[in-house]
């Protein structure tokens, strides 16, 4: 069903039901996790011309994943740190400037699948992202979520494939003692 609105300066559709679905690629949508949701508000917001919109959830996800990021390194290495690196990560993990924390996810856990030329995609990712929120119009940062979306949606499989292959290799790995 659907509502349209029809006056002298134009007809519009102005509701639909049900409601119009963005699919997400299964891949993408099982790496995103819990933040698919956020994703598929990005994506949405994209559709309707809310460029800051879409553009401020893909930066979302990207700060709540380097988070897992940086959870993830702390469970692989505490273990094997000393108290100068203890201190580091939880200055890192602490801190209130994005741009330390991602500096440091990226140093110490990203594989260099996600690395061009020394750039990370992390980091670009939300550079663009913010420099979108914080003085581009609609129109720019639709082209911006359009720019960025190949490389976060690519950004993301890497990372879950490169977890997946690191703990099937893990578990293969510690069979062989038995």
């Amino acid at each position: 069903m659907y509502m349209y609105v029809w006056k002298e300066d134009g007809f519009w559709k102005v509701g639909q039901i049900p409601e119009l679905r963005e699919t997400i690629d299964p891949r993408l949508k099982k790496a995103l996790g819990d933040s698919s949701a956020l994703y598929r508000k990005a994506v949405r917001s994209r559709s309707f011309g809310f460029g800051i919109g879409a553009v401020s959830y893909l930066r979302r996800i990207v700060e709540d994943k380097t988070d897992v990021l940086v959870d993830l390194l702390k469970d692989e290495k505490w273990d094997t740190w000393d108290e100068a690196e203890r201190a580091e990560f939880e200055n890192a993990r602490k801190t209130f400037q994005y741009s330390l924390k991602i500096e440091y996810a990226a140093e110490k856990i990203l594989p260099a699948a996600v690395f061009a030329d020394g750039r990370d995609s992390f980091s670009a990712l939300h550079s663009v992202t913010s420099g979108g929120l914080h003085g581009k119009t609609e129109d720019e940062c639709i082209a911006i979520f359009d720019r960025c979306n190949l490389i976060f949606a690519r950004t993301f499989q890497m990372l879950s494939e490169h977890k997946r292959e690191r703990d099937e290799f893990a578990e293969q790995l510690l069979a062989l003692k038995r």
